[in-house]
């Protein structure tokens, strides 16, 4: 197996949307129940810093290679501590699916800019311009997050700075 250092930074501005597995309370409205949740949107360490899951740069990748056999992703640590994170509201389905007619207004996390090193492990196959070539891609066509363009939007895009094989 082999490893690579992957700088990554990006290029438009990223969004979480971690599910709240949590009903709102009768006696709280939409908006402080978004207001009162934003950071539990956010996927952070337990010192509240901010990261990538490793599945949505690997999912991202796959999609474009076409098979997620013989690839992992680390963690990718933005080094932003969640508290600090900008919440955009948007008016959206209630259900979160396409097409619902009800709407509600719902905050979601923002990061304007990133950048960040992963650890990407693949078989003995693939070259450094493969996975170079897959991330590339990756990060303009598919992208990572809410509101990607793998989905119709237009944030979670990213580039690769540099790639390093580690021996």
């Amino acid at each position: 197996m082999k490893t690579y250092k992957v700088h990554l930074k990006s290029t438009s501005p990223y969004s979480q949307a971690k599910a709240i597995n949590e009903l709102r309370p009768a006696t709280e409205t939409h908006e402080e129940f978004e207001k009162r949740n934003l950071r539990r949107r956010i996927h952070a360490d337990q010192d509240g810093i901010v990261f990538i899951p490793p599945q949505s740069i690997k999912s991202a990748m796959c999609d474009i290679i076409g098979d997620d056999k013989g690839i992992a992703v680390g963690r990718l640590s933005l080094g932003i501590k969640a508290d600090d994170v900008q919440g955009e509201w948007l008016c959206v389905p209630e259900s979160g699916r396409r097409g619902d007619m009800k709407r509600v207004n719902k905050c979601f996390p923002v990061i304007p800019e990133w950048e960040g090193t992963v650890d990407v492990y693949v078989n003995e196959e693939f070259t450094k311009s493969d996975i170079y070539t897959a991330i590339q891609a990756a990060g303009k066509a598919i992208g990572i997050g809410r509101h990607r363009p793998a989905k119709n939007g237009y944030y979670g895009c990213f580039e690769v700075v540099s790639i390093e094989e580690q021996l």
